[in-house]
């Protein structure tokens, strides 16, 4: 069945109506019975306005052409079968090449509508392969009135892709027609993203059992040099997207595609002159040859008919297609750049920039060698973590880069041990050494579990005969011993569980041996410390050899009930900080490169040399000339790293950097004594700084720093400002810096690290002031995981986190969750710090508030006793120093603690107070004993005023009872109001006076009256 082959119209009588016919037959000529569908439509208008503006009579007839589309739709009787007018004839052979001959001469008026078409791919093309790449064509016949299809087909060539051509291929088509027309079409390829460097990794074997060898064998272009890296595969899940992959590597690459040709050589075009008859228009919608090899980047020479005109001129006048280009209203300066968002081809947008910054902990991170050959084995130990190791490789060579496919390394030990063991112990005591034995294979085994003998210590087995037993598949026994050190220090305990041949049977089957990982042996240490309280003496000299040789001798007075074997002694000596500088301090002078923290980091230490040298006269016209070289050098070359802006950058593009700025504003202003500085570039960064800082006085964190000194630096900052804010009470404002410190660390250490401990518990103390319980428990659960995570944290870290917890279940009401958490905060402060540090008593203080909490009362009171007792001899002691340091230095001494720690001490001070004035049955010496320290406290921050209150109040509590040992302390301690009004009139008048400061010790009668100068 054929579709009507033709169609006519005809209006009859001038009628608006359209009388439409269609005769559709058979391939053999006979009509086809059945139903018939006619649509009549307008087609798209192609629209010319004239831009002449001339005068036009009142009165004006014009002619237009109305150009009909009909389409017929026949449906066979019977059959349901149905043909559509609109389709093309689909002849049923090919001819590749076929010559034609047109009827019209070429010109402008009669372009041609025959066409090329690129057949496009679905998947990308293959690397290193011929793809067909078809085009499908369609030659038209063409003559005035009348378009006639009479060629319709495809040919196919073969195209090779190469690492070249990668990631796309831009293919173009075209043909000359006789008409002297030329037809063309064009079309992308997506590629697969290969290299022209081959790299291949591969283990052997695939898979190992701890400390096994294996061979790495990497394959690459001869004489490549290759980075490989095997990261643990458990890093990838908790941070993915940090791989190297092919679509990062080709983002970081200049466009390959062409998109166009510069504007200021494009070809001018002349407009069509339309005379006053039927010609045959090209479609408005369809692309021009021109426009095709524009679109490819390719400027055609030739005087062939290509471009088709992109105005008309009749009788004199203009007329221009309607098109209009809408631009959306949105601008952004770039340097002296302006990019229009928004509208395509304009500029480009900018490659994906990834910066590794995160360097996880790593079995293999190494540069290899591939040599001429092309292939390299390296031999490896395979580590004692059980996980899946990930490999990343890539090459350089002179054929190019080069990525490896990701390569695996199992590492399981389907039989291995564990113990159980505490971090420390005292001499004497003993506890339970526990082994645990797994077997993950699906046989049983004849396990034998052997402890080491050692002289440090004693092992009573505790498990009978299980030492060795069958252990079946997917099962685990624990076997245990007393252990009791006899040793002081760091003791090894090692314990090795293997599977050995045997004739018995285990649940009614033969025991296997395991060809791999028969043997597994664990060695871990235990701190054994001496019974008894220890006991520190320090003592200070400075030495003046003056040339010589000098010795020192001191004696050092040890305790009658001292333990044998836990006396130690621990020697440091410090010189003069800048000694070896003095003389060779010209030495210190390098000239700077790298990057702009790079170029700033040796750049900074010149300033600082040159204004020593200059300020100890040591500047010679010598070391001044070579100063003079690098400083010039370095600010010509920081000036490459700096932004229109007036900001700086590692690498001068991306956002400015604020630290860096900074610092290169501090440098620039001090080397302005050395060689000139374009004040208006110090002006610029100045500007910019003042624009990053906030309503709150901070300034806008921007940019990135690289160096890890520079970033430790900043979680120290980080880390003061939060706890500044928090003793305020500020937990609103404290959030900020303890984010910065978390980012930082994470940055600088790595996730899940105990250096991200301190940010966490800032953080949840920030947010427990907040109400946000939920956070805290969040944030305390990361520290737990962290801590758990890392065997090597010691009694710091675990005392800081169980204080935080302790807190946070106070703060839910979970009491003896917090009693549980305070109690281990002791033990692990104790540890530490010992059992009087004040850092201790801190934990007793919050498990006596626990205690008065639940109406404890005797149990808290007793503990704030001690609490007491500890902070009175701490702050005692501390005056002392204090009153030495004045003695010999005649200067006033800075303060001895942190503001967050002065605030912390007053308030649990002031507490103890407060919960003793509240009791029916006061305790005279609890409060003489507290008031003095809150006195001690205020003298050593200066605040007579206080000291007078707090002092007073101690000295009445101390007189209701006979001859108490504060009374006379706490007198001569209330004396320095008269000191204090003594340092304000010194200070007012400018002058050295004279002071007499009476310390008495609360544990003798007598007193000691030292007089110096102030």
């Amino acid at each position: 069945m054929i579709a009507p082959q033709r169609i006519t119209l005809t209006a009859e009588g001038g009628a608006s109506a359209v009388i439409a016919s269609a005769i559709s037959r058979y391939t053999y000529g006979q009509p086809v019975p059945g139903s018939i569908r006619v649509h009549v439509c307008q087609p798209p208008q192609q629209n010319y306005g004239s831009r002449n503006s001339r005068n036009i009579s009142p009165c004006d007839t014009k002619t237009k052409q109305l150009a009909l589309d009909l389409n017929a739709v026949v449906e066979e009787e019977g059959t349901g079968y149905a043909v559509d007018s609109s389709g093309s004839n689909i002849p049923d052979y090919k001819v590749e090449e076929l010559l034609l001959s047109e009827l019209l001469p070429p010109s402008l008026d009669t372009q041609s509508v025959s066409s090329l078409e690129l057949k496009k791919n679905n998947t990308p093309l293959p690397c290193d392969e011929e793809n067909n790449i078809t085009v499908q064509y369609t030659i038209v016949k063409e003559a005035q009135g009348t378009v006639d299809v009479i060629y319709l087909g495809e040919v196919s060539f073969k195209l090779r892709v190469s690492a070249d051509m990668a990631p796309d291929v831009q293919v173009v088509a075209y043909a000359v027609l006789p008409s002297e027309n030329v037809i063309a079409h064009s079309s992308d390829f997506k590629t697969e993203k290969c290299f022209n460097n081959k790299v291949s990794l591969e283990f052997s074997p695939s898979s190992g059992v701890p400390g096994e060898e294996t061979k790495l064998q990497l394959t690459a272009q001869p004489d490549s040099l290759c980075g490989v890296s095997a990261i643990d595969q458990s890093v990838l899940i908790k941070e993915p997207g940090k791989t190297l992959n092919a679509d990062k590597i080709f983002n970081l690459l200049p466009v390959k595609r062409a998109s166009g040709v510069p504007h200021h050589i494009e070809d001018t075009t002349e407009c069509l002159h339309v005379r006053p008859k039927r010609f045959l228009s090209p479609s408005p919608h369809g692309q021009d040859a021109y426009t095709v090899f524009k679109k490819m980047g390719l400027k055609i020479a030739t005087n062939l008919l290509i471009r088709r005109p992109t105005c008309l001129s009749f009788q004199g006048d203009l007329y221009h297609r309607n098109v209009v280009i809408s631009l959306p209203r949105r601008f952004h300066w770039e340097g002296n750049t302006l990019r229009i968002s928004g509208f395509r081809g304009l500029t480009p947008p900018p490659p994906v920039q990834t910066t590794r910054t995160f360097f996880p902990e790593t079995w293999i991170w190494d540069l290899v060698e591939v040599g001429s050959s092309g292939t390299k084995d390296v031999s490896l130990t395979v580590p004692d973590t059980i996980t899946t190791w990930e490999t990343e490789t890539f090459c350089l060579s002179s054929e190019g880069f080069g990525l490896a496919p990701r390569q695996k390394l199992t590492v399981f030990q389907p039989f291995f041990l564990e113990l159980t063991l505490p971090y420390s112990i005292i001499r004497g005591e003993n506890f339970e050494l526990k082994a645990t034995v797994f077997n993950y294979l699906t046989s049983c085994i004849m396990m034998k579990v052997i402890a080491a003998p050692s002289s440090d210590y004693t092992l009573t087995p505790l498990s009978g005969d299980q030492y060795t037993s069958c252990l079946c598949g997917n099962e685990r026994k624990t076997l245990s011993w007393t252990m009791t050190p006899t040793a002081l220090g760091v003791v090894n305990v090692t314990v090795s569980a293997e599977a050995v041949p045997s004739h018995a049977s285990c649940d009614n089957e033969v025991v296997s041996v395991p060809e791999r990982g028969r043997i597994d042996t664990v060695k871990r240490s235990l701190r054994v410390k001496a019974e008894g309280a220890e006991i520190i003496n320090t003592e200070n000299w400075l030495l003046c050899p003056k040339g010589e040789t000098l010795t020192e001798e001191t004696e050092m007075e040890l305790p009658e009930n001292v333990i044998d074997g836990s006396v130690r002694a621990l020697v440091s000596v410090l010189g003069d900080i800048l000694g070896r500088a003095l003389k060779n301090l010209d030495g210190l002078l390098k000239m700077p490169y790298g990057c702009g923290e790079q170029n700033m980091a040796l750049l900074a230490p010149n300033i600082y040399i040159l204004h020593y040298l200059k300020n100890t006269q040591q500047l010679t016209p010598a070391i001044k000339e070579k100063a003079f070289k690098f400083l010039s050098s370095g600010y010509q070359r920081q000036l490459n790293y700096k932004h229109l802006t007036g900001a700086y950058s590692n690498f001068g593009s991306g956002p400015g950097n604020t630290w860096l700025t900074s610092f290169v504003l501090r440098s620039f202003f001090k080397a302005q004594s050395f060689i000139y500085i374009d004040p208006s570039k110090i002006e610029e960064s100045r500007t910019w700084l003042n624009q990053q800082q906030m309503e709150n006085g901070c300034f806008r964190k921007s940019g990135k720093l690289f160096n890890n000194r520079m970033k430790t630096k900043l979680i120290e900052i980080c880390r003061l400002v939060a706890q500044s804010k928090l003793s305020e009470g500020k937990h609103e404002e404290a959030l900020p810096a303890a984010h910065c410190l978390l980012y930082t660390s994470i940055d600088v250490h790595g996730p899940n690290t105990i250096q991200l401990i301190p940010a966490y518990l800032l953080l949840a103390e920030a947010n427990m002031g907040l109400d946000n319980l939920a956070v805290v428990g969040e944030l305390l659960s990361q520290a737990e995981w962290a801590v758990l995570k890392s065997p090597e944290s010691g009694p710091l870290i675990q005392h800081q986190l169980h204080r935080s917890l302790g807190r946070f279940h106070t703060s839910a009401g979970n009491l003896q969750e917090a009693l549980y958490h305070f109690a281990n905060d002791i033990y692990f402060a104790s540890e530490e710090y010992g059992l009087d540090s004040i850092t201790t008593s801190k934990g007793y203080f919050l498990m006596a508030d626990m205690f008065v909490r639940q109406g404890k009362m005797l149990i808290g009171r007793s503990l704030y006793s001690k609490v007491a007792q500890t902070w009175h001899n701490h702050l005692s002691g501390l005056l002392k120093t204090h009153v030495k340091i004045l003695q010999n230095c005649a200067v006033s001494s800075d303060s001895f603690y942190e503001k967050s720690q002065q605030v912390e001490m007053d308030e649990m001070l002031r507490a103890m107070l407060e919960f003793e004035q509240k009791q029916s049955r006061r305790d005279a010496a609890q409060t003489a004993l507290l008031a003095h320290c809150l006195a001690m406290l205020w003298l050593l921050r200066g605040d007579f005023q206080k000291v007078l209150g707090f002092g007073s109040t101690a000295l009445q509590a101390s007189q209701q009872i006979p001859k108490h040992d504060l009374t006379e302390s706490i007198l001569g301690l209330l004396q320095q109001e008269r000191f204090g009004t003594k340092l304000e009139q010194t200070e007012n008048a400018q002058h050295v006076g004279t002071l007499n400061l009476e310390i008495l010790p609360s544990t003798k009668p007598s007193h000691t009256r030292r007089t110096f100068r102030m």
